[in-house]
């Protein structure tokens, strides 16, 4: 382990290695205490660093001090640390033999190699081997390069889960460029903001969201920011109704490419190979940094994880822009696997090809994620708010959430326990109980319902419903018909009708009387 010290005179910058990682605390208490120990180390190699008072202590640790002329308190990067204090033993020559960076770029050389005739994509009536999805990308890579991507660029994606986000993915990166794959529920507004943000070289964008790609690049030229050049996704033999010019479309700019395109591989590999967006549930979208060896270790890690062995077929319902479709665009790769691409995730479509392609691993989805990680684990325990009890068996069952509790005239309401019972109501179809201000009770339960199609019944009605069937002071005094708003991962947002609630005043539905 290496550790840097810095003398309290100069600031000279030391490396430090010990052979003994606990005394390095002690080490650091007596450089606050006395530096003159620092002083005396730095005179020598291979310095015996006594524990306690070094005038009376039996018991040390060695130490070997390097110095570093240019080093600082804020000069040197980790780049160089690593380089300048790493020495190979005598007789190892550093060489592309025995180190590379990591990267997924070689899983797809390695497929192309050991699994060339295996197919690797499946797409309707599409089919294409690992040697010719090699061949493609190196093309698509070429064409790029030929365009002017280069290192440091981004390039970004709008599509849903059809073969060219596969080839993109590792194409991008092998034009030493940054793949930058947006949600395809984006909007125009927000979607012109992240390409403000990420301002890409280029956007390829699905057929079927050219509109909304065309509305947000508009919006973006108001800004006076550079817009990035369109490339649409066709179809394969699809003919579409605008008309394009030829460089403007997917397969026409892939051919453009050539094979034999020499990979532009990462210098180090820390250097990014993807910038993802959070959906933004709290604040607005923050950029997420995905390096080579991150996205090589976590395509490893999946594979494993999931139980992939060799050549299994996956069905693609996890979208491809949600982390990187958790890196099993770079993962299947690994393990000479057949990708089944879906471009609608419906039951039907699920089925069928599980069916038709001998699909054996398939159904992957968004886990739920705690916007406070730090509060929530604070004291070794996991703090979810969560509240359970405890059966007489030693069972727990969770309850509610210490957020979905209105506090009502002294009286605790789980707001689960409210919507449980209005969904029981054959007329509704959604509901979500929030907690509404009151003068007097303080708080009271608050509805907002959505009711199914062709269906009406008033407010009244589903308060009897509910009174009928669970104490009446945790009835709701207010119920609201409505839509419920939701963010692009589909989840209500629920601080939307809490501000709503909030907003009401004294508008209620029934007099303002509590229930008994």
């Amino acid at each position: 382990m290496i550790f840097v010290v810095y003398d309290y005179l100069g600031l000279a910058g030391l490396k430090l290695r010990t052979l003994n990682y606990n005394v390095f605390d002690e080490f650091r208490a007596l450089l606050h205490k006395d530096t003159t120990i620092t002083m005396n180390m730095i005179m020598k190699s291979n310095t015996r660093l006594y524990r306690g008072s070094h005038k009376t202590a039996k018991h040390y640790s060695k130490f070997r001090c390097e110095s570093s002329a240019k080093s600082s308190l804020l000069a040197g990067t980790m780049e160089e640390l690593q380089h300048e204090s790493w020495k190979p033993l005598k007789g190892i020559v550093l060489c592309s033999a025995n180190y590379v960076p990591l990267t997924p770029i070689s899983f797809l050389d390695r497929a192309a190699l050991v699994y060339s005739k295996r197919i690797s994509i499946i797409y309707g009536s599409i089919k294409y081997t690992w040697e010719e999805t090699h061949r493609r990308c190196m093309k698509l890579a070429s064409a790029l390069n030929n365009f002017g991507v280069s290192r440091g660029d981004v390039v970004a994606t709008l599509a849903p889960n059809v073969p060219a986000m596969l080839e993109l993915h590792f194409a991008i990166p092998m034009a030493g460029a940054t793949i930058c794959p947006f949600d395809i529920r984006l909007d125009p507004n927000m979607l012109s903001t992240l390409l403000n943000h990420s301002k890409p070289k280029i956007l390829f964008v699905d057929y079927q969201l050219q509109q909304i790609a065309t509305e947000a690049v508009n919006l973006l030229k108001n800004t006076h920011s550079k817009a990035p050049l369109i490339i649409v996704i066709s179809e394969p033999n699809y003919r579409r109704p605008f008309k394009h010019i030829r460089k403007h479309d997917y397969e026409s700019f892939l051919e453009d490419g050539v094979a034999e395109f020499s990979i532009v591989r990462p210098h180090h590999e820390c250097d990014p190979i993807s910038l993802n967006y959070t959906y933004g549930t709290t604040s607005s979208p923050e950029g997420v940094i995905c390096s080579h060896r991150g996205a090589y270790l976590t395509s490893l890690s999946s594979m494993f994880i999931h139980g992939m062995i060799e050549m299994p077929t996956y069905l693609w319902t996890l979208p491809m822009f949600q982390c990187n479709g958790w890196s099993f665009t770079w993962g299947l790769a690994i393990v000479g696997g057949t990708n089944v691409c879906l471009r609608s995730v419906t039951p039907k479509e699920i089925f069928d090809n599980i069916v038709i392609h001998n699909v054996s691993h398939y159904m992957c989805g968004a886990p739920t994620i705690t916007k406070a990680t730090k509060e929530a684990f604070e004291g070794g325990w996991n703090r979810s708010g969560d509240l359970p009890i405890e059966h007489r068996n030693g069972g727990i069952q969770v309850m509610d959430h210490s957020n979905n509790i209105v506090i009502s005239g002294g009286e605790n309401i789980s707001m689960i326990q409210v919507e449980t019972v209005i969904y029981s109501h054959p007329a509704v179809l959604e509901v979500e109980v929030v907690a509404k201000p009151d003068e007097h009770w303080g708080q009271t339960p608050c509805a907002f319902v959505k009711l199914k199609e062709g269906v009406h019944v008033d407010a009244n009605e589903i308060i009897d419903y509910f009174r009928d069937r669970i104490p009446h002071y945790m009835a709701p005094m207010t119920v609201i018909f409505e839509d419920l708003p939701r963010n692009l991962s589909a989840k209500v947002q629920k601080f939307l009708l809490k501000e709503k609630a909030k907003n009401l005043g004294g508008t209620f539905f029934l007099p303002k009387t509590r229930p008994s």
